[in-house]
């Protein structure tokens, strides 16, 4: 199997599995350590990527375009979230995604944490981010006209978060996610069909 194959069966599979393997929205650090610990069994060099991240809706990125500030374009039905780089009590104020050197890109299994429908704000359950090699930020437009601004950080305090550290948290995805990969489809209890 290749490896494109691979991590975009990786991308496809991810969600699901996670999804029934964690119990909390926003989990980006477990989804990581699953998608690091799947890529490697596939022999794919994948390392964590503490980024930032701003997304802005389609009404928030026309009002800019048209010459509006920040504060016009929210009242013009534009919204924008943007992961702070203030701390946080108790958590980590980043996101973390899957740089996958050898492909130039990120990888996010957990892209949907970003999700915001009541603000035009689609986002899909796993993405995959073009990164050539040496770059710090980027920004793409999706489909929905939202705006991904990504940023590298250099912060590394999800390194203490137990989604990280656990090996028996993620080792029952890790299995889960290998074998859906190598027959290409989700098991029977995540509700795929044959």
């Amino acid at each position: 199997m290749t490896e494109s194959k691979v991590i975009d069966r990786l991308r496809e599979f991810a969600p699901a599995i996670i999804a029934a393997g964690t119990r909390v929205p926003n989990r980006c650090i477990a989804a990581t350590a699953v998608g690091c610990g799947v890529l490697e069994a596939f022999d794919i060099d994948a390392r964590p990527f503490p980024v930032l991240v701003e997304i802005a809706n389609r009404a928030f990125v026309e009002a800019r375009a048209r010459g509006a500030d920040d504060v016009t374009a929210i009242a013009r039905g534009g919204h924008v979230m943007t992961i702070s780089r203030v701390p946080v009590l108790n958590g980590w104020c980043g996101h973390l995604m899957i740089h996958v050197p050898a492909h130039a890109l990120l990888m996010d299994l957990d892209f949907q944490q970003f999700r915001r429908l009541e603000q035009q704000i689609a986002a899909a359950p796993a993405e995959l981010f073009p990164w050539p090699a040496g770059t710090t930020s980027r920004a793409y437009t999706n489909g929905d006209g939202a705006r991904i601004a990504i940023e590298a950080t250099a912060d590394r305090l999800w390194e203490r978060s137990p989604d990280w550290s656990d090996l028996t948290r993620r080792r029952p995805m890790v299995t889960e996610l290998i074998r859906a990969i190598r027959k290409n489809r989700l098991g029977h209890n995540k509700g795929a069909a044959d």
